[in-house]
């Protein structure tokens, strides 16, 4: 069969591969996938590979923390990762694909009697000051904006929003 599709390889190498068991590590992987899911789990799911890593030390597992990390993506885990992410002043605001002035998610949302969002506020600068208001405008694309709606936005994105006060 290997013959017969070019493959040029000694019948011999083949049964030996196909007859081989799971690799030592493969073995190993296995046994510490339950006792890392377990862990994570018991510690309400909040921890990285390193703190991870750290109370399984503590818990007497003698692991390394690269198998951590690797056995953590193989299960799909991983820790909270917490504050704010850097984020472009002029970014999509999640709504129906708008462009906003926005640093964060949609915290509102006004709604006509039909049930369309018409505006909405977009979330929080990175002072912490409330951002201003976007307007919806749907359906359409970038492409459906006037010059002058262009030019504006092109303008929030490079100069500071002041604040009243």
């Amino acid at each position: 069969m290997l013959t017969e599709h070019g493959v040029k390889i000694a019948p011999s190498t083949y049964y030996d591969a196909r007859g081989r068991g799971p690799s030592s590590r493969e073995v190993s992987d296995e046994r510490w996938k339950p006792i890392i899911l377990t862990t994570w789990q018991q510690q309400r799911r909040v921890l990285g590979a390193r703190k991870l890593w750290l109370r399984l030390r503590r818990d007497g597992h003698d692991i390394a923390r690269c198998t951590v990390e690797r056995l953590m993506r193989e299960l799909g885990i991983a820790g909270v990762i917490r504050g704010n992410a850097s984020v472009p002043s002029i970014r999509r605001c999640g709504r129906a694909g708008r462009l906003t002035s926005s640093t964060g998610t949609s915290r509102g949302s006004a709604r006509t009697s039909s049930g369309s969002p018409t505006s909405h506020t977009c979330g929080r600068g990175p002072d912490g000051s409330t951002s201003r208001s976007c307007s919806m405008r749907t359906p359409g694309s970038i492409d459906d904006l006037t010059p002058l709606e262009v030019e504006q936005l092109d303008y929030a994105r490079i100069e500071p929003v002041e604040q009243a006060g």
